[in-house]
């Protein structure tokens, strides 16, 4: 058998084997057809493929990339107008390459070696081992904002770490000077909620404002609420209608343009107007304004008393979690003066809006145990249950409880009966009732609000 060795076309560059004894003859390519003297490779010249070795073994040693990240990243890449142009001015260099193979071999370790170097400084630069713990806290004392603000609402929120509000206040107020508006939000609400330091109105508007300047609704609707009830400034209805006005798109500021009609503060009362507002706010699913227009078909105030539509509003405000809707629906399923007797129905709400904190919640299904309302009678747990809402503040609690002390005879069952369901309208609710159920919900719930 002849000794064989190995050959490129002098057009094509395919490599091929062919017997020793044909060098220098003229033959056919057998891959493009093309006319080619046959000629041996030079041994002492590296090879394409141990070329492509080192150039990948660059890149192993370089960084640890998973398949799908870099599937996710060719995709990306391929996709993108930059992709398209990349892979036309590929070709066309592959196609050059093609004539010089030399040229090819030796840019394509230059350029494995290269890639290596790359991705050696990305690896270096962005550590993509660490937790994200850890890339925040890199990244937030390289100075940047948004990593600050990262960082400040894991410690917040206790997200990947222990939660450390003063870790969160220290970070939130690095963000909010570099210029975040997420943590500028965030401080205004911790110290207006008293969440983890105590509460500094003066601060709050502040860092509301600041938020305000860079456009952010919510912070305008904040600084008008702050404008409304003269929260560190001094009253001002004029202000305060008009940063609700500019954030009017928000379920918050409706409701309150709508408080604003209802109590005639800065505007010419107008409940209908009001009306108009919680309508708004009832269709981005804000709970006190659902809640406001139950009251309105409970009461007949701009509509005609509908109970069946103040129930379909308030179930939706319940569903929601706010706790004065789940009271008024525990009332309306009991008072016989609303034609909607459920028992079972009445304890359930009452219970719910008892666990939401809600010191009304507490009275009412102290008032349910006492009259045996949906569950059996228990005195005791009655007692115990008025005695923790008069402690909350409640003063039909606190009325329940002076008159137990006047007729201890008569027991807590006449007492809240007459202070709880006495004279119909029990599920109602005075604007004043209202404002106070208001501001307890959300202080009651101040993540809900933060960033």
């Amino acid at each position: 058998m002849n000794d064989t060795t190995k050959g490129a076309c002098s057009a094509c560059a395919a490599h091929f084997e062919f017997p020793t004894s044909g060098l220098g003859e003229t033959i056919d390519c057998p891959h493009c057809g093309e006319k080619t003297v046959l000629s041996a490779l030079k041994t002492d010249e590296p090879k394409a493929m141990d070329a492509l070795k080192a150039g990948l073994s660059s890149l192993a040693q370089a960084a640890s990339i998973t398949a799908k990240q870099a599937s996710e990243s060719v995709k990306e890449m391929s996709e993108s107008e930059k992709g398209q142009e990349l892979k036309a001015k590929l070709g066309s260099a592959v196609a050059d390459l093609k004539a010089d193979p030399k040229r090819f071999k030796k840019q394509l370790t230059i350029g494995g070696a290269a890639l290596g170097v790359l991705l050696i400084g990305w690896v270096a630069f962005y550590q993509p081992w660490k937790s994200d713990l850890e890339q925040a806290q890199m990244w937030a004392n390289r100075g940047s904002a948004k990593a600050q603000h990262q960082l400040a609402a894991m410690y917040d929120f206790g997200n990947g770490t222990d939660r450390d509000v003063k870790a969160a206040l220290e970070w939130y107020e690095k963000a909010a000077e570099n210029g975040y508006v997420d943590s500028q939000f965030n401080l205004g609400n911790m110290y207006s909620n008293r969440e983890g330091v105590r509460r500094d109105y003066k601060k709050a508007f502040k860092w509301y404002e600041k938020a305000a300047e860079q456009g952010d609704a919510e912070a305008q609707a904040k600084l008008g609420e702050m404008y409304y009830e003269g929260w560190g400034v001094s009253r001002d209805y004029k202000k305060a209608l008009e940063y609700f006005q500019e954030s009017d798109h928000l379920g918050e500021s409706r409701y309150f343009l709508g408080r604003m009609h209802d109590h005639g503060k800065g505007v010419k009362k107008d409940i209908m107007k009001a009306i108009e507002w919680w309508e708004k706010g009832a269709d981005q699913d804000h709970p006190i304004c659902l809640f406001n227009i139950a009251n309105c078909y409970e009461n007949g105030d701009g509509f005609d008393r509908d109970i069946d539509e103040a129930i379909d509003y308030y179930e939706q405000s319940a569903d929601l979690g706010y706790p004065e809707a789940l009271h008024n629906l525990s009332v309306i399923h009991f008072d016989k003066s609303y034609g909607r007797e459920d028992a079972a129905k009445s304890f359930q709400y009452a219970e719910r809006a008892h666990k939401t904190g809600y010191s009304k919640g507490t009275f009412q299904l102290g008032c349910c145990y006492s009259n045996g309302v949906g569950v059996r009678t228990d005195d005791r747990k009655a007692k115990a249950l008025v005695q923790q809402a008069a402690k909350a503040g409640d003063p039909d609690a606190r009325r329940a409880l002076q008159q137990m002390g006047r007729q201890q005879m008569m027991g807590i069952l006449g007492a809240a009966f007459q202070i709880g369901f006495g004279g119909g309208g029990g599920g109602s609710s005075s604007s004043d009732q209202m404002d106070a159920a208001y501001h307890q919900w959300k202080a009651e719930n101040p993540k809900q609000f933060m960033r």
